[in-house]
């Protein structure tokens, strides 16, 4: 099919696509803006991040942070191809406690577990699971458990 050769982006300077009819007659294709519905009642479920992406981020995010305008109406999107506008991204502490931890698995999709009553030998190391001069952990890259621990009931 022709059609299916007809650029899904058309960028400023592209060729003109046209098309001849059955009677002869010549179109041709004009891109157009396609207007989003994106208001604090009815927002765009991922900001717009999959038009970004296909765009190549010719298009931004249209995602904004909580404030006073929209807090009654902000909802944190789960969406795998949410966006966040430039320069928004903030680091902050996420206590890692039993309902934190469903709320990422349920959120990611992926298992997520918690060691309890880990003990860190010296006071100075900050977190056990990065790589450095010392850790308990060492990442092994293609291996399998020969003899695997089986979780238990109160396994998350």
């Amino acid at each position: 099919l022709v059609c299916n050769t007809i650029p899904t982006i058309h960028n400023e300077g592209d060729a003109p696509v046209f098309a001849r009819l059955a009677d002869g007659s010549w179109l041709q294709w004009t891109p157009q803006l396609v207007w989003e519905d994106n208001t604090p009642d009815n927002h765009i479920i991922d900001g717009g991040g999959l038009v970004q992406k296909i765009t190549d981020e010719e298009t931004r995010c249209s995602n904004v942070p909580r404030n006073f305008l929209n807090e009654d109406s902000c909802t944190f999107s789960t969406e795998e191809t949410a966006c966040a506008p430039a320069g928004s991204a903030a680091e902050f502490d996420i206590m890692l406690d039993e309902s934190n931890i469903a709320k990422f698995s349920h959120l990611t999709g992926q298992y997520v577990y918690a060691i309890k009553g880990l003990v860190l030998e010296t006071p100075d190391t900050q977190n056990p699971c990065q790589t450095s001069d010392y850790t308990r952990w060492e990442k092994k890259a293609n291996t399998i458990c020969q003899n695997p621990t089986p979780l238990g009931a109160d396994t998350i």
